[in-house]
């Protein structure tokens, strides 16, 4: 059956209800998760053109806030993840970059990609 279950999630009600149902499948078939976020990428065109000199810290405190956004979905969902007693991985990743080449690795590696649409 499925032994590895990628799980993507924003955070939303919707995305926590994914979750949910994700671990719940997990654990009944014994299989490991992947807990995968997707943050947005740095937009220079919103950062002020009086602040174009600082565009370099700007990046840094997208960057940050991205980060600890990320952490704060993940590491819930590691620690319900945990309480379940479900083998747990979490992957943030960037839109930008190399985003789409993670994202498609991940997908290779999981063999259930659960959706966050609603009925």
């Amino acid at each position: 059956m499925y032994r590895h279950i990628l799980i993507p999630t924003d955070g939303s009600e919707l995305a926590r209800s994914a979750v949910h149902h994700g671990l719940s499948l997990a654990k009944a078939v014994g299989a490991k998760v992947t807990a995968l976020t997707v943050e947005a990428s740095f937009d220079v065109y919103t950062v002020p053109a009086s602040r174009v000199y600082e565009m370099s810290g700007a990046f840094a405190e997208h960057a940050e806030r991205a980060k600890a956004h990320a952490e704060k979905i993940l590491n819930g969902v590691a620690e319900e993840a945990r309480q379940a007693g479900v083998i747990c991985e979490t992957v943030q990743i960037d839109r930008q970059g190399d985003g789409r080449c993670q994202h498609d690795m991940l997908r290779a590696h999981a063999n259930l990609r659960l959706s966050l649409r609603q009925a």
